[in-house]
């Protein structure tokens, strides 16, 4: 069933694209990627145009109402992660008190 739906995905040079690869391969199916994305946004804006389907993590979720999606859970795809960085302007810490606070519960509430 998934080599019969157009694909929207992250560029297969990076590391969403080799995941989803690895997954296909590990499992024989085949795929039919029609589009390639440099981010989530797009692919979100690809899936809404009805044109294309995607595999997507579960916080592109709130990139697509409802109304303009069915949302499918796979098993294969249940034990992949990635690994999240924050990243900021240090000049933002010096403009917004609240970014400060933020960050210090961040360094004490979130573990690697």
């Amino acid at each position: 069933a998934l080599a019969n739906l157009p694909l929207a995905v992250m560029d297969m040079d990076g590391e969403s694209g080799r995941r989803l690869k690895a997954v296909t391969e590990k499992h024989g199916l085949r795929t039919d990627i029609r589009l390639e994305c440099q981010s989530l946004p797009a692919i979100c804006q690809a899936v809404a145009s009805g044109g294309y389907a995607a595999i997507l993590p579960t916080l592109a979720r709130k990139d697509l109402p409802d109304a303009t999606h069915l949302e499918i859970k796979s098993p294969l795809f249940a034990g992949q992660s990635r690994d999240l960085r924050l990243i900021w302007n240090p000049r933002v810490l010096r403009l917004r008190s609240v970014t400060e606070q933020a960050l210090k519960w961040m360094e004490g509430n979130l573990t690697a």
